[in-house]
């Protein structure tokens, strides 16, 4: 036995469907739904593989009059080829007249249609097979040949550096950097503001 609280609280639950139960932004009281006879009973509901044409530009309006044939994929209806999600929630062809032809002889028995005809039938729900979409690209090449110039490019830098220039300047010697300091030292340059008012000459050191 469900207590009050529980019996209250899934009436609750019903009530909310209306605002809150959507498929890819269609709400349930939009769709032409069938056998939903409480607030609670969806599992009836219309899905958006059954939505007109019309409610489909309304809410997809990138896939055209393509059919969707399954569940989204991260809550969108397009065709991507991909390995982990192998039934893509839109077909690949759009809804052509020699296409819907072909969809109504696939109805009958499979023997009356030709090898060329079943092709047809699986390129028109399918862009490429397992085997065409994971093949080999050659993108490592390309990507090869990035990193190997790069590195190529650097060592010819790096050479260039080396053997371009020559010995560093006297300015870079540490000792000559102390005697330049020294010199400005006994000259008093700067003594309000620069060098030689950092220094105290009584004490012979830098200020602290």
């Amino acid at each position: 036995m469900l207590s009050k609280t529980a019996v209250s609280a899934l009436s609750k639950v019903g009530k909310v469907h209306q605002r809150s139960f959507s498929l890819g932004g269609v709400r349930l009281n939009e769709l032409p739904c069938v056998g939903v006879k409480n607030s609670m009973d969806v599992t009836e509901a219309a899905t958006p593989q059954s939505l007109s044409q019309e409610l489909k530009e309304k809410y997809y309006p990138q896939i055209g009059n393509r059919e969707i044939v399954g569940p989204s994929y991260g809550a969108q209806f397009d065709y991507h080829d991909t390995a982990d999600h192998p039934m893509p929630s839109v077909r690949w062809a759009a809804n052509t007249p020699e296409v819907l032809a072909l969809r109504e002889k696939e109805l009958n028995d499979w023997n009356t249609l030709t090898l060329e005809e079943k092709k047809q039938l699986y390129r028109n729900t399918y862009r490429q097979t397992f085997a065409e979409f994971k093949a080999p690209t050659g993108d490592w090449k390309r990507i090869a040949s990035i990193v190997f110039y790069t590195l190529a490019a650097s060592v010819v830098l790096f050479l260039y550096n080396v053997t371009s220039y020559g010995t560093k300047p006297v300015t870079y010697d540490q000792d000559y950097q102390q005697g330049m300091i020294a010199t400005m030292l006994m000259s008093n340059v700067a003594p309000y503001s620069g060098i030689s008012s950092k220094y105290d000459f009584e004490k012979n050191e830098w200020k602290k």
